[in-house]
């Protein structure tokens, strides 16, 4: 194991190790404190403080403990390889559903994103986050390979009352199953007619579901047959720059679709 390896597991296999250096970053400790502010005995605080006197992160000076600039570089540096491990964690439930063309940005920039993730208690959980927007009003636009009726249904209501404007660009499947269903066709055709709603077709494929607005940006996941299973909602500038830029690339390449698309 590499020696780098060794401190890391060091401080991963004892909760106490990192607790006694946290308590000491809020300045020096008599040893009689830290044992109750650590929850441990006399004999296991000794040890710990052995330890990590030998690898000079803290001091001691008679009963009196404090955290070197070492000490506190570490306990800084371990807390936040923690904390992206805890983001990993939270990105690896819902890896299997990412597309197979990469988003135009690095995966960390998801590190403090919002996950809601599909559940046998809840499987209409993203769609149901992800419609609740639309209740934020304002201009909405979107960039996708697939279409819900919810979705749909939501958008509609929030344009008849006025409250949103929608920029949407699809795929030719998409506007297949729009044209084919009567009730998604109606949707179409009245959020058309409101100026609200502007609809476009891209020729070629789009890997993504994308959605934006003011507030965070939504990357809806969805398995082989376009059902979500997911949505990631981010406020990284990353990730707005690449959804808007890419957006205005599937606008500018797209088709503009009318009322008469979806006349019988």
């Amino acid at each position: 194991m590499n020696p780098s390896d060794d401190d890391i597991a060091f401080l991963a296999n004892s909760e106490n190790r990192v607790a006694l250096l946290r308590c000491l970053t809020g300045g020096r400790h008599a040893r009689d404190a830290l044992i109750t502010k650590v929850g441990v005995s006399r004999v296991t605080l000794g040890r710990i403080l052995g330890e990590l006197d030998g690898r000079n992160w803290i001091t001691q000076e008679g009963r009196v403990c404090d955290i070197t600039p070492l000490g506190a570089w570490v306990l800084e540096e371990y807390e936040a390889f923690s904390e992206m491990m805890a983001a990993e964690r939270r990105l690896r439930e819902v890896y299997r559903w990412f597309p197979d063309e990469e988003y135009g940005f690095q995966i960390g920039e998801l590190a403090d994103a919002e996950i809601t993730a599909v559940s046998r208690a809840n499987a209409s959980a993203p769609l149901s986050q992800h419609v609740r927007l639309f209740e934020e009003g304002g201009r909405f636009w979107s960039f996708s390979f697939a279409i819900t009726r919810l979705f749909l249904e939501s958008c509609s209501r929030h344009v008849a009352n006025e409250e949103i404007t929608f920029e949407w660009v699809f795929t030719t499947e998409v506007l297949d199953v729009l044209r084919n269903d009567p009730e998604l066709s109606r949707y179409s055709r009245e959020m058309l007619d409101s100026g609200r709603v502007e609809y476009r077709r891209f020729e070629g494929e789009i890997p993504y579901i994308v959605f934006g607005s003011e507030g965070p940006v939504n990357l809806r996941l969805a398995d082989e047959d376009g059902s979500p299973t997911a949505l990631i909602e981010s406020d990284a500038d990353a990730v707005r720059e690449w959804a808007e830029s890419t957006f205005d690339r599937y606008w500018a390449d797209a088709t503009p679709v009318g009322t008469d698309a979806f006349t019988n």
